[in-house]
This record gives structure tokens, C-alpha cells and sequence, in this order.
């Protein structure tokens, strides 16, 4: 099973052959999740399953079984459905010894963050039975509200409106856009009602190519050795550890990315990146030379993200970073 994401005590991963029997137990042991995933119906078979399981598989379905960190034991299923015009359909279902731990509302705030800030949907919906009144109140406690009802269903939305608010120690921001999504994290467009800030949530979705050990901490101490060395970046205001949240002072305008696919490039811009590694060369090392990270303001060139790795030649803006400066190469 490929691991998706994570929140503090679940692992989704992709759906899988392996655990075709627990979700067998899942559905054929409980009433109450059968009736939720499909009303009455003939007991699921293992072809069934197995059918089932490689269906999702082919389609690169938003569907993932949720795997408890420290036991490794199954505790069910979470998916997206009908991705289209930036809305999906939640469903979810746990399998009997696992309900009433809290794992329901977990998952869902997590599959909320998932699709709103990796997929880019607006809106996520459901529905419920009238008379399954614990999973209505575990949804309106993430943050779904009723919208519609029938007699044989009712019908819970939350929208990107409805989490357009978050805090750091406390305080509360307004989210006015998403800014970013990079290896380690989601960085956001944040307002306290005078100023506005860069808010980035420390993310916990695997990356094939990169290892961090404690994201936070990396980040903190990337932070601290550019600082240091004289890397122009955008100051550290506030760490919220519990939430895995900094908040950043945000250097206002577009990035060079951004004026490259408008056809600019100011030679001024390469300049000032090689000065920067004037400087890191020497200390032994690199930072992510791509455009996007690097915002001008009047005639300082500031580098907006606060990751660095050990040198490496074949990695070095020379090497690597350079070819991406340029229109042509950015734009095609």
C-alpha cells in the first residue's frame, strides 16, 4: 500500500489487494455500514472486493483506506467521489471495533484539508441517513452544515468559505488564498484585520525523493542557518508547534516564476541568486533555486522559502536551478 497522507494517529494509503478480507469484515459484520454504503444488499464477496479494489486502483480514485499508526490495524475507508467542477462527494466507512475512538472526525478534517489544498475542490458534500444522528453531529463538528433533506436522506456541505478561518497560538486569520503547495507544506495568504501574514501548515504527505525527519524542525533550523549566513528572506514572526503552523512576513508581489511566464527576466534577478550563493557555497550549501521561491520587491530579490540541503554540484544553481530562469525554458 502506497502511503497518500497522514494526520496525528491515521495513515491513508491507497486501497489494496491485501486487505480485501477486512474490508469483507467491514461491510458483511455491520449492519450500520452496509446500510450507510449502499442500503441492503446480497453479502459482499471476495471477487467482489477484489473487483472492486482494482476498479478504484485503474481510475486513480480519491479512495483510501485508513491504517492506525501505531497498531497497523485497518480502521476503514475514506473517499471522494464524482471529482468534477471543484466539488466531490465524501464517503466514509469504519469498520465496527473501530468506531467511537475519534477516528471518524479525524479523518474527515483531514480528508477536507486533503481535498481543498492538494485536489483544489470548493466544495465537498455528502449525505446521511435522518435518523443516524451520531454521524450528523460528528459532521456538523468538522465543520459540515445541513442544506438539504429528504425523507430517505440528508444532504452536509462544507465549502473553502467555511475554512477560510485559522489560528496560530490563538490568534485568528483570516485565509484570503492559497499561495502555495511544497514538499513540506501548504503556505496560505493570511490577514489579522491589518496586516497580512504567510501562514504555512507543515504537511505530513510522503515525497519520494526528499527526506526531512521532523518537518517543523527542519524548518526552523533551515530558517535559522540561511538567517545567518545573510540569505534575504521574509522573517519568522510566530511557531504554533501543536498545530505545525509558522506564521511569515509576507513579501508582497509576484513571484519570478510568475513574471517569467509574462515574459520578463531582469538580469538584475541572476545577479542577486548568484550572490546568494556566494554565500551558500561556502557553508556547504543549497537552497530550492526554482523561481517560484524567489519574490522581487523594489531592488531586493527575496528568497521566500526557508529550505536548504547540503551541497551538492549537480544541484547547485549552475547545475540545475539556472535553466529554469530563463522565458523560454519556464514557459515551454
Amino acid at each position: 500500500m502506497k502511503q497518500i497522507f497522514e494526520s496525528s494517529r491515521i495513515r491513508y494509503a491507497s486501497v489494496s489487494e491485501d486487505l480485501v478480507q477486512d474490508y469483507l469484515t467491514m461491510v458483511n459484520d455491520n449492519e450500520n455500514v452496509a446500510r450507510f454504503i449502499g442500503g441492503p444488499h446480497e453479502p459482499y464477496t471476495e471477487e467482489k472486493e477484489r473487483k472492486w479494489v482494482r476498479e478504484k486502483l485503474k481510475e486513480n480514485a480519491n479512495v483510501f483506506s485508513m491504517i492506525e499508526k501505531r497498531t497497523g490495524d485497518f480502521i476503514g475507508n475514506i473517499e471522494l467521489m464524482d471529482l468534477r467542477d471543484s466539488v466531490a462527494e465524501l464517503g466514509i466507512a469504519i469498520t465496527a471495533k473501530k468506531q467511537e475512538l475519534g477516528y471518524g472526525s479525524e479523518a474527515i478534517r483531514a480528508i477536507v484539508h486533503y481535498g481543498f489544498n492538494y485536489l483544489g475542490l470548493n466544495r465537498i458534500f455528502l449525505k446521511v441517513y435522518p435518523d443516524n444522528f451520531r454521524a450528523i453531529h460528528v459532521y456538523e463538528k468538522c465543520g459540515f452544515r445541513e442544506y438539504d433533506r429528504t425523507e430517505e436522506d440528508v444532504f452536509m456541505e462544507i465549502t473553502r468559505s467555511a475554512d477560510e478561518k485559522t489560528s496560530v497560538n490563538g490568534k485568528t486569520f483570516q485565509v484570503v488564498r492559497l499561495l502555495g503547495k511544497g514538499k513540506g507544506g501548504y503556505s496560505y495568504l493570511v490577514n489579522d484585520g491589518e496586516k497580512n501574514y504567510v501562514l504555512k501548515q507543515i504537511h505530513h504527505e510522503p515525497c519520494d525523493y526528499y527526506s526531512f525527519g521532523n518537518k517543523l524542525e527542519a524548518e526552523l533550523r533551515d530558517y535559522e542557518t540561511l538567517r545567518n549566513i545573510g540569505i534575504p528572506m521574509p522573517r519568522l514572526l510566530d511557531v504554533d508547534t501543536a498545530q505545525e503552523r509558522i506564521l511569515k512576513e509576507y513579501i508582497a508581489g509576484q513571484t519570478v516564476a510568475d513574471w517569467i511566464n509574462e515574459g520578463r527576466m531582469e538580469q538584475t534577478w541572476l545577479e542577486q541568486v548568484q550572490d546568494m550563493c556566494s554565500l551558500l557555497y561556502p557553508a556547504g550549501l543549497n537552497i530550492d533555486y526554482f523561481p517560484n521561491n524567489f519574490v522581487p520587491q523594489g531592488d531586493r530579490l527575496y528568497y521566500i522559502d526557508y529550505e536548504c540541503n547540503t551541497y551538492m554540484e549537480q544541484w547547485d544553481f549552475e547545475h540545475w536551478g539556472r535553466r529554469y530562469w530563463s522565458v523560454k525554458e519556464l514557459v515551454d
